[in-house]
C-alpha cells in the first residue's frame, strides 16, 4: 500500500506518482517544510469531512475564514 503522503517537490517533479497514490488510498497529503499544505482526495472514494477528525474540521473552517477575511484582520490589527 502506498503512503498517502508525499512532499510538494516530489509532487512537482511526478505528479504520475500522487495520481497513483490517491487512486490506491483514496487521498494523499502533499506536504510542504514537514507541515500538510494540501490534500488531494478521489471524491468518488472518499467521504472527506467523515474522515476528519473534528479538530482537523476547525482548522479548515478556521483557515477558510482568515483567507476570506485577512484584509478586514489585518485592518483591525493597524
Amino acid at each position: 500500500m502506498k503512503e498517502n503522503k508525499i512532499s510538494v517537490g516530489q509532487a512537482e517533479t511526478d505528479f504520475r506518482q500522487v495520481e497513483q497514490a490517491v487512486s490506491e488510498t483514496g487521498q494523499i497529503f502533499i506536504y510542504e517544510n514537514n507541515q500538510p499544505k494540501y490534500f488531494i482526495a478521489d471524491i468518488s472514494k472518499t467521504n472527506i469531512l467523515a474522515d476528519m477528525t473534528e479538530n482537523e474540521m476547525t482548522e479548515v473552517i478556521a483557515k477558510r475564514i482568515l483567507n476570506k477575511y485577512l484584509p478586514a484582520f489585518e485592518e483591525l490589527a493597524k
